[in-house]
């Protein structure tokens, strides 16, 4: 959750940085919209690009992320489990 808190810092600044140039905002960094620490978009991360690229380095060198490959479905299920984690939660709130 730090590392999370600590990205989506960085990614509203960056939509603050977008919106005063007059530009359009990328996706997740506008902060009136859930973003990085909002559980549902951290599964889908996980589901979209972690287990897909853990799951081919695993195909490609058998054995060596194993221990990777374990902790990877573990915050995926975390993650999932927090799919309604509000976007304010304590994670952004510690910075």
């Amino acid at each position: 959750k730090f590392w999370v808190g600590k990205l989506e810092k960085e990614f509203f600044h960056q939509g603050d940085l977008e919106k005063d140039a007059g530009l359009p905002i990328s996706p997740l960094m506008d902060r009136s919209k859930p973003g990085p620490s909002n559980g549902g978009n951290q599964a889908g991360f996980f589901e979209v690009i972690v287990v897909p690229t853990i799951s081919l380095w695993q195909t490609l060198f058998p054995g060596s992320a194993d221990k990777l490959q374990q902790q990877t479905l573990l915050s995926m299920r975390f993650w999932k489990s927090s799919e309604h984690v509000d976007r304010h939660s304590d994670v952004a709130s510690e910075f």
